[in-house]
């Protein structure tokens, strides 16, 4: 006797559609978003080469990411209004990693085995890091007497100028915080607690937290309002008068009006650029981590330890953190201070 097999209810169906939603979301959005977009470039060139790309194997793997070090593959884009783009430049040893990782995330969601190490491919990748180096560039910190410099410029154009306000806020906020920009932009206004000591802010989810635990951090009230974080963003709160929602938006430049959607992390950069230019500082050496890497920088430079900045900061590794303090810290206690110096006559 055949078996009756009963249709699907609509909410099974939605439950199934439900369920591959969350098997594919095991990686952060803007995450995938890359990896896709570096495996096309990589199909792409291997298409041209009449070589597999699904399953690939090893040797065109290898010889990608070679060819990747030599500047030798091309790549095409579409830029934001639509005109159609290509370079075809050496990629430093970050980016192959980065393409590297893609192909390996595109082997496995396509049911193909792909094992974790790879002699072969470890070699290639060591000897273009040692043949090109793994120097990552920096955005300088924008320290504190950088952001009060800033600030000051932020004068208002009129009365009330909410953009200003908003900026002003953002800027405080960001570096007292030391948040990401991502994680900056994706605040909402529940994510505030003004108390008797200062500013409470939760950060929901982050690069480090992404299953969404959530953690806190606290900011201090600053002697110079021109330059406290929980006044400026108290103020801000009061013009604008959100009480719920996203907490930096866009503001229409013309009539002041404040929409719903969020601020971008391109937009935080373009904000740091915009008034580090005004302050007289060169704004191609800053964006927005150099908000976070300002504080570092400051704090360490202040003879805050280690571990309270990093407790502000969030970092897991030491080593990490120590890359913005070492520069903040190299003249204290140099051994070159006065060395050479004439000794007194004896």
């Amino acid at each position: 006797m055949t078996a009756i097999i009963k249709p699907l209810s609509p909410e099974m169906v939605a439950l199934v559609d439900r369920a591959a939603y969350y098997g594919k979301s095991t990686i952060a959005d803007a995450t995938k978003k890359n990896y896709e977009a570096e495996f096309r470039h990589f199909r792409t060139w291997a298409e041209g080469m009449g070589l597999p790309y699904l399953p690939a194997d090893t040797a065109t793997v290898a010889c990608y990411l070679a060819a990747l070090a030599d500047g030798l593959v091309e790549v095409r884009w579409t830029d934001r209004q639509g005109l159609p783009r290509s370079s075809k430049v050496p990629h430093k040893y970050g980016s192959i990693q980065l393409c590297y990782q893609s192909i390996v995330h595109a082997q496995r969601a396509a049911g193909h085995d792909w094992p974790f190490a790879i002699q072969a491919i470890t070699k290639v990748m060591h000897g273009i890091k040692y043949r090109k180096g793994d120097t990552k560039k920096r955005m300088a910190p924008l320290e504190i007497a950088d952001l009060r410099a800033c600030l000051a410029k932020m004068r208002e154009r009129r009365f009330e100028d909410l953009t200003i306000i908003r900026d002003r806020a953002l800027l405080a906020l960001g570096f007292f915080s030391a948040v990401r920009r991502a994680e900056l932009v994706a605040l909402n206004v529940e994510d505030l607690e003004f108390t008797k000591h200062g500013l409470v802010v939760t950060i929901r989810k982050s690069k480090t937290d992404q299953f969404a635990e959530g953690v806190t951090v606290g900011i201090k009230p600053q002697k110079d309002p021109n330059v406290c974080a929980v006044a400026l963003v108290r103020r801000y709160l009061d013009v604008s008068e959100l009480k719920s929602g996203p907490l930096f938006r866009r503001i229409d430049s013309r009539s002041d009006c404040m929409g719903d959607r969020a601020l971008t992390r391109q937009v935080v950069a373009m904000v740091v650029k915009q008034y580090a230019e005004r302050a007289g500082l060169d704004p191609t050496k800053f964006a927005g981590h150099s908000l976070r890497a300002g504080f570092v920088t400051s704090a360490a430079a202040k003879g805050v330890t280690l571990h309270n900045i990093m407790r502000q900061t969030r970092h897991k590794s030491e080593r990490v953190a120590m890359t913005y303090i070492r520069p903040a810290t190299v003249f204290n206690n140099n051994p070159t201070d006065g060395l050479g110096d004439e000794e007194p006559n004896k």
